[in-house]
């Protein structure tokens, strides 16, 4: 995200996009908040890619809820 690296470095980006995709592959609400600790001590806002992030884990969570919604359903 450009956002985060005109606002601090490519290392920080890096370092975020890793504790994302942890949050993303094993969701836990301490991922999260290890997540959310990061960007508040970094001084970080992903701005729209913390919106397409919500939504992906909205998206993720509703397929893997369960056996009402059907893969074929989602495009």
């Amino acid at each position: 995200d450009t956002n985060i690296v005109y606002r601090s470095s490519v290392s920080i980006l890096n370092d975020f996009k890793k504790l994302a995709f942890g949050v993303f592959n094993h969701f836990d609400m301490g991922n999260y908040s290890g997540l959310i600790e990061y960007c508040k001590k970094e001084k970080i806002s992903p701005g729209g890619s913390a919106d397409l992030f919500a939504v992906s884990i909205f998206i993720y969570l509703v397929i893997k809820s369960g056996p009402g919604i059907k893969d074929s359903t989602i495009k």
